[in-house]
């Protein structure tokens, strides 16, 4: 990976492939759609972390929990803007056919 001239396009399209993937479930769950992308951006960037973190330290049941974290706050209600009250408390989650989940679940 640190030679781009031998492995052209890799290491962007690690991210961009990625990126797709998640911002489909994403804009599924009726996120606005200029939060999409950053919010797909942040997901990707949260499990990158944490499959160094597990490769570096091998704690798999710290990094488990970090995960399931994670997924509690994509599930969480999302305040609405204005006088709007706070929806259903999967409002802002992903859709659960779509949203990822963990082996097991």
């Amino acid at each position: 990976m640190r030679d781009r001239k031998r492995f052209p396009g890799l290491v962007e399209r690690l991210v961009k492939d990625w990126l797709i993937f998640l911002e489909r479930p994403v804009a599924a769950s009726g996120v606005e759609p200029e939060r999409v992308s950053p919010l797909a951006t942040f997901i990707l960037a949260t499990i990158q972390g944490l499959q160094l973190d597990l490769l570096a330290t091998g704690e798999r049941t710290r990094i488990d929990r970090a995960f399931r974290e994670m997924r509690r706050l994509l599930a969480m209600p999302r305040a609405q803007v204005g006088d709007r009250q706070l929806k259903g408390a999967r409002v802002s989650s992903m859709h659960d056919s779509q949203r990822m989940r963990e082996p097991g679940d």
